[in-house]
Formats: structure tokens, C-alpha cells, sequence
């Protein structure tokens, strides 16, 4: 690891959005915790998505806030997610924020928190709400402590909702990552595999906006 590495990378994916660029980045980028970088992806957008992606570099500067933009041809999401772990995150706890999602302004730091206060807790997410393409709630996820396991009855221990998840790095690492044969359900394996080596947790309160989920 490099030396003064930031305690959180938060990775955020990005293909033809570029309408969500501003609002979503920036509550990233607003975050009341320090010490974290932002490693943005553009996976071959063909709509300008780079562009404001690269833009949103100067709003990141001025809140004091390293940022990293990514610009490559499309591979998916899967791949794309994994080379960025793996090739260019540096730091212990990896964070995620879906392309066009909203993170409340202390989700970082309340996670992380969590995450931190036990070494069993390997990966940890937040109580979620699901809004439409046009913004209005469609229904608020709770979720509060351990996620509960039981794969014989359906149940998958989730952080949260996919873009929400935070997690450390080695048990990351000790599970094997993602498997890039997954185009779908990819963090339902990579949760599955995680909670062999911890605990994945959850904050009750409403850290994040998933945007647009019409069968939510």
C-alpha cells in the first residue's frame, strides 16, 4: 500500500448516464468524512458520460477530494468493477456508489464507522430508499445489524442494496472477488462468498438513494 493511502476508494461505474453525472457525483464528493478518494469509471460511454465525469474533477478539487477518471472501452459492468478493485484501489476499505445514486452526506463516514467497531464485520451497507426514474420514493428498505444468512431458504446476506456496500479489502480479496462469468447477481455471489470470513452489517439509518426502480 502507498504511503498516506486513503482509508476509503469509493468506486463508482459508470455507462451512458450522463444526465445523473452532476447530482450523483457530487453528493459523493460531498461527503463529511475525509480520507477517501474517488475512483470514477466510464466504461465506454457513447452519450459524453466521460466528459462529465472528467468535469466533475474541478468541483472535486474544490472540495478538497482526490479523484480519479478512468475513461475505457466497454467491457461490463462485472469486469469493469473487478479490474478496478484489483488494479487500481489502494486502500483497506472499498467503498461502492451506483452510477446516478444519491450518498447522504454522512453515509461514508456512519459506514465506516460500523465497519470499523468490530473485526468480524467484513462488509456493511445502509437502510436505502428506492425512487423512481423521476425522483418520487417508491418505498424505503430498513435494514438494521447482522444480515441474515440461510442460503437452504432464499436468504442472501446483503449490504444494503449493491451500491451502498462498503467493505474491507482483504476479505474482499480472501473471497476470490468477482467472478466475471456473472453478468447478473454478481454481488449476490460475491456477498455469499464474503460472509464465510465476517459479518456483513447494516446502518438502520437512510444513507442512500437508489434511482430508478419502478418494480421496487
Amino acid at each position: 500500500m502507498r504511503h498516506n493511502a486513503p482509508s476509503i476508494d469509493v468506486i463508482t461505474v459508470w455507462r451512458n448516464r450522463s444526465r445523473r453525472v452532476e447530482p450523483s457525483m457530487q453528493s459523493i464528493l460531498d461527503q463529511s468524512c475525509g480520507n477517501y478518494r474517488v475512483i470514477a469509471v466510464d466504461d465506454g460511454s457513447l452519450d459524453g458520460t466521460g466528459e462529465h465525469l472528467e468535469h466533475m474533477r474541478g468541483y472535486a478539487k474544490q472540495r478538497n477530494v482526490e479523484m480519479v477518471v478512468w475513461r475505457k472501452r466497454n467491457e461490463g459492468f462485472t469486469k469493469t468493477i473487478k479490474r478496478t478493485i484489483e488494479e487500481m484501489s489502494l486502500s483497506p476499505v472499498v467503498a461502492l456508489h451506483g452510477a446516478g445514486d444519491i450518498s447522504y452526506k454522512e453515509r461514508l463516514s456512519e459506514q465506516f464507522e460500523l465497519l470499523m467497531d468490530r473485526r468480524e464485520h467484513i462488509a456493511c451497507g445502509c437502510s436505502v430508499n428506492l425512487l423512481d426514474a423521476r425522483g418520487r420514493t417508491v418505498k424505503s428498505r430498513k435494514l438494521d445489524g447482522a444480515a441474515k444468512r440461510n442460503l437452504d431458504r432464499g436468504l442472501i446476506p446483503r449490504p444494503g442494496t449493491h451500491g451502498s456496500a462498503m467493505f474491507r479489502r482483504d476479505a474482499y480479496d480472501k473471497s476470490g472477488g468477482y467472478r466475471t462469468f456473472f453478468y447478473y447477481a454478481q454481488d449476490a455471489d460475491l456477498w455469499i462468498r464474503m460472509s464465510r470470513h465476517g459479518l456483513i452489517v447494516n446502518c438502520p439509518n437512510v444513507l442512500y438513494e437508489k434511482v430508478g426502480c419502478p418494480d421496487a
